[in-house]
């Protein structure tokens, strides 16, 4: 009988919390949330303010929408202003200077600035088909979903970023026609050549694509952009742009950065040691090579904070375990 009464009354705690939960973000004025229709399927939308002038929109064929750990966002939401915040009607939201608004269609969306009204991007599709699973013993947690995202650029410019890439033979920058895949060869550092899926352009806004995993970019003609994620739960996205009193005249580039940096995480500080002049020769082919030029600066008084030692990859080495010993050096 005790344990019937427990049960009970805990599932009616439990509905409770979930309801006051749900209760609160639907009144919150910086989370926007709707149900939208793609595909004939309903799904759930998330709008949330995510730092100045910055949004993150989250949209998921499921009804949870989820915020996992594997992401580039941090995940302590930044300190939200909620003057900043406002929903003049059920199909938009704003956030400082940047506006989200569904079109009447109720399935495409756009982002605009407020300032000088510019569309910094107009979707035109957003896809989710069954993930097709491998061959396994394990069942699935989540339900995963292949996810194309197509939009357009309305406005002229260009956009930099996505890491560092060699386009052909040369190094070409901004990225024109540029088909980008998210593969382990790609995405692995690889000879100065590193993914990261975040660009800005050069009409004042930058565009991170939040989707940890393998997948592709594509720019054409400048204006039309699709991103693809090749298992996903939801489609994940944040955007940024400058501040109203701000122009694209002015150096907006590291408002953006800072916004960017803001939100998944400021890299530590030089350490001191390191702080100094760094030396490095294209590979020491031995051990007494290297101590002999680590003396060479000793001998004539340079200071040298670090000493690089590379060597072949795929070759044994006669530098085997290196170990330095400061006596063998300033002592000898």
């Amino acid at each position: 009988m005790l344990k019937s009464i427990t049960y009970k009354y805990s599932y009616q705690f439990i509905l409770l919390l979930l309801l006051n939960f749900i209760s609160f973000n639907a009144t919150s004025p910086c989370i926007f949330t709707k149900n939208i229709y793609l595909n004939s399927l309903q799904q759930q939308l998330q709008v949330e303010s995510w730092g100045p002038d910055s949004i993150r929109i989250r949209l998921s064929p499921d009804i949870i929408i989820q915020t996992p750990d594997y992401q580039a966002l941090l995940p302590e939401q930044p300190i939200i202003n909620t003057e900043a915040c406002q929903q003049s009607d059920k199909n938009t939201f704003i956030n400082g200077n940047i506006k989200f608004y569904i079109n009447d269609d109720n399935t495409t969306w756009a982002i605009q600035r407020q300032s000088d009204g510019l569309i910094l991007m107009q979707t035109q599709s957003t896809t989710f088909l069954p993930y097709k699973y491998p061959t396994s013993i394990y069942s699935p947690i989540y339900t995963l979903y292949q996810l194309s995202l197509i939009y357009l650029h309305i406005q002229n410019g260009y956009l930099y970023g996505l890491g560092q890439h060699h386009y052909g033979h040369n190094l070409t920058l901004p990225y024109h026609n540029f088909h980008l895949p998210f593969v382990f060869s790609s995405t692995a550092p690889t000879n100065g050549d590193i993914s990261i899926p975040w660009y800005i352009h050069t009409s004042g806004f930058g565009f991170l694509w939040n989707q940890p995993g393998y997948g592709s970019f594509d720019v054409q003609a400048d204006t039309k952009i699709m991103w693809t994620a090749n298992a996903t739960h939801q489609l994940d996205l944040w955007i940024t742009t400058i501040p109203a009193e701000e122009t694209i005249s002015s150096l907006f580039y590291p408002i953006l950065m800072k916004n960017y940096v803001d939100v998944i995480g400021h890299p530590n500080p030089l350490p001191q040691f390191a702080s100094g002049f760094w030396q490095s020769k294209n590979r020491y082919r031995t051990q007494q090579e290297l101590l002999e030029v680590a003396k060479g600066y000793y001998d004539r008084q340079i200071p040298v904070s670090v000493i690089v030692s590379t060597g072949f990859i795929g070759r044994k080495l006669a530098i085997g375990n290196l170990k330095i010993h400061v006596g063998q050096i300033y002592h000898k």
